[in-house]
């Protein structure tokens, strides 16, 4: 138990803080991902949930479709001065194209989000119940070495990780759907731009990863030192009435002000480190993009040399 002695002598008790919890809290194993999925319990829900990884599918051809209109969209736009009338109808015909993919994207994104909205808003609920009916399970031994007002705040943090995941689902595999078709695109318009973005995509995909390692850490460290905060919160206000008989307010305050300053602290530390790694990330792309350019330039230039005809129109 912590005691806070005041001025006069006399001390007051808070609920204990934590007694090595966060050190066996570090201990803890991760959960598969089919433990994940284990919320998703009614079978209309599941079913829910594969309709809307369907529609992420579909979402994930609008970006491949659109490469694939473009390209034939500019041979087109490019015969303009040789037949106005042609060339008009062409272009007729590529807004309207484009008005029906805008149409498509709306709907499709629009369902996929509706289906893992609900699915993860359900299954948090569920994680919710669960977590707090087996927090009511332990015995004496289990809140000995826990600190109970902190298992109790991280319960919303968690739920919102959860939330955060089954919703991502979705855009991971619209994200798979867009790499695969557009990297076979690639090789289907030009295997040789195609090996580059591939020679390139280790890096980015690397550097991608370590932002997304760096974003977690710190959300986790900061929800840990802010749990802290909230025990000492949740202890003084079960205890106002010790806590204002001994006027301990401005004793509280600094406990309370210290626990902030070090979520505070952790939340901020790595923050240059993060800049610097997301400028790594934009930088290679931006850098795969020059390289793309030239390589490209190149291509043709070597093309009408040979052949003497301009394949760009």
């Amino acid at each position: 138990e912590e005691k806070v002695t005041m001025a006069n002598g006399k001390y007051i008790t808070i609920d204990p803080p934590p007694v090595g919890s966060l050190k066996v809290k570090d201990k803890m194993k991760t959960v598969a991902i089919w433990q994940v999925f284990s919320f998703i319990e009614d079978p209309r829900d599941k079913l829910l949930y594969g309709i809307g990884c369907f529609f992420a599918v579909l979402c994930g051809l609008i970006v491949p479709g659109t490469a694939f209109k473009f390209s034939s969209t500019f041979t087109d736009l490019g015969a303009l001065s040789l037949n106005p009338e042609e060339s008009l109808r062409n272009v007729r015909s590529v807004a309207y194209f484009f008005m029906f993919l805008g149409a498509y994207a709306l709907v499709c994104n629009m369902l996929k989000s509706f289906c893992m909205g609900v699915i993860a808003s359900r299954s948090t609920k569920l994680f919710k119940s669960r977590w707090f009916k087996a927090l009511l399970r332990q015995d004496q031994a289990f809140f000995d070495v826990y600190d109970t007002s902190e298992l109790a705040n991280l319960i919303g943090p968690n739920a919102m990780k959860l939330d955060r995941g089954l919703r991502a689902v979705g855009d991971i595999i619209q994200c798979f759907t867009v790499f695969i078709l557009s990297i076979a695109y690639a090789f289907y318009s030009n295997w040789k731009l195609a090996l580059v973005i591939l020679a390139f995509f280790p890096v980015i995909t690397i550097s991608g990863l370590i932002v997304v390692t760096a974003n977690q850490s710190q959300s986790e460290r900061a929800s840990k030192s802010y749990a802290k905060a909230g025990s000492i919160a949740y202890g003084s206000i079960s205890a106002i009435r010790t806590v204002l008989s001994l006027n301990a307010i401005p004793e509280i305050l600094r406990l309370y002000s210290a626990a902030t300053l070090e979520a505070y602290r952790f939340a901020t530390g790595p923050l240059l480190r993060q800049g610097l790694i997301n400028g790594v990330m934009l930088g290679s792309v931006m850098l795969l993009c020059g390289i793309l350019t030239l390589f490209g330039s190149f291509l043709i230039y070597m093309q009408v040399k040979d052949s003497g005809c301009d394949p760009s129109g």
